[in-house]
């Protein structure tokens, strides 16, 4: 099983990001661009995963404590930022709340053996190009004033198995975690 643990899309800010999909496909035909309904916030990739394994995470992911929250996303960006870009994305606000929800993750993944994150830097992969000049003619968005897509509310975290499928990855729910109390500011 290939997992990961992330964050759903509410349905106006889905809508925000499908439009500008549509839009920019046309100034980069070539790049891979996501399906509006696979668009998630990833908190960890956990990668492929025996079925025993999954189950104690499952488990261990019941003890997680956080409070619930609100997100903003806005703007975009490419990685790598600098030099040739072979990743298109949506920009998230680097909010405490997501960065303590993030770093509560880490020592219940690490007791089941997953190694912690050098880094975490959030985003909403928009496309990816194999080679860097099918991204390029967007480049110039970078000079506008970066688009404001909308203030998720952030009520839980899911647990997901990717499965390729026609050449492309369908997710599936495993298990939702639920976040404490209502979203704050």
């Amino acid at each position: 099983m290939r997992l990961f643990l992330a964050l759903d899309l509410d349905a106006a800010i889905r809508s925000a990001l499908a439009q500008a999909i549509a839009e920019l496909r046309r100034e980069a035909p070539r790049a891979r661009w996501v399906r509006p309904e696979t668009l998630h916030l990833t908190l960890h990739f956990l990668g492929e995963t025996e079925a025993g394994r999954a189950a104690g995470l499952r488990a261990a992911l019941d003890a997680v404590c956080a409070a619930a929250f609100q997100l903003p996303l806005r703007g975009w960006g490419f990685f790598p930022a600098a030099g040739p870009a072979h990743v298109f994305w949506a920009g998230v606000e680097l909010h405490p709340a997501l960065l303590r929800l993030h770093a509560q993750l880490q020592p219940c993944l690490a007791q089941l053996g997953w190694a912690p994150e050098a880094s975490y830097a959030p985003h909403l992969t928009l496309a990816r190009a194999r080679h860097a000049r099918e991204l390029a003619r967007l480049k110039p968005l970078l000079e506008r004033p970066a688009p404001a897509w909308g203030v998720l509310p952030v009520r839980e975290f899911v647990l997901y198995e990717s499965r390729p499928q026609a050449g492309e990855h369908v997710y599936l729910p495993l298990a939702r975690y639920a976040l404490a109390g209502v979203p704050a500011g």
